[in-house]
């Protein structure tokens, strides 16, 4: 397959081979590696000198490993001359984005967005002067961690969980302003992610679309 002359004319036997091509090929890392030859690297009792594992640890990169491996985990802690190294690991979804915003490489709302993205919560209609310029670092675990919730939970538990307080945010005299009349009518909703502060929007097709956050209990106190 990899030498007959009609592999130069079929456009999938071109393409396997170049992919073929580029798997075969030595790490780049190899060529110029940056680990220290005269260390030890390893990985609990395991000796991972002159592995991808140890030059990650050299370069303060991330690796990328299979499922069903002995690196199912993040991070990985690799042992140099007794010295620990903690080495991203990204083995399953959308961990990449979560890594490289532990490492302040990725905005918040970069990260939340990516994150929850195609489940139950939509970030698409947030307002920009009530959304995400609202959270900071003290409060940012509070809200992933409520996002993580309602993502993890199904309708139905979401609707009783206690924490969350998921229920209908009303319209009246005072609450009308803060939702154009066809948001409104959409039904607006809201969720608890501290006992003060709150996450409103609508939900349409089994997904929560976020509208704004109240971080003083302003919206709440009148709808």
């Amino acid at each position: 397959m990899l030498t007959a002359p009609e592999t130069r004319i079929i456009d999938e036997a071109r393409l396997y081979k170049s992919t073929l091509a580029r798997a075969i090929c030595n790490p780049f890392w190899d060529e110029a590696p940056q680990q220290d030859s005269n260390a030890q690297y390893s990985v609990g009792e395991t000796d991972v000198s002159g592995s991808s594992i140890a030059e990650a640890a050299a370069r303060s990169v991330c690796l990328l490993s299979f499922i069903r491996s002995g690196y199912e985990k993040h991070p990985i802690v690799v042992t140099k001359d007794e010295e620990p190294i903690e080495v991203g690991n990204i083995w399953k979804e959308k961990q990449l984005h979560s890594i490289l915003f532990e490492r302040g490489e990725l905005s918040l709302e970069k990260y939340i967005t990516i994150r929850f993205s195609g489940g139950k919560l939509d970030f698409s209609l947030i307002d920009g002067t009530h959304g995400f310029s609202l959270i900071d670092n003290e409060n940012q675990n509070e809200f992933i961690d409520s996002f993580r919730k309602f993502e993890e939970l199904d309708w139905s538990a979401i609707a009783t969980d206690k924490g969350l307080d998921y229920k209908p945010y009303n319209k009246k005299k005072k609450s009308k302003r803060y939702f154009s009349d066809d948001l409104w009518k959409k039904g607006i909703k809201k969720f608890r992610i501290t006992q003060r502060n709150r996450c409103f929007g609508y939900v349409d097709n089994g997904v929560f679309y976020v509208l704004r956050f109240d971080l003083d209990h302003e919206l709440s106190d009148v709808g």
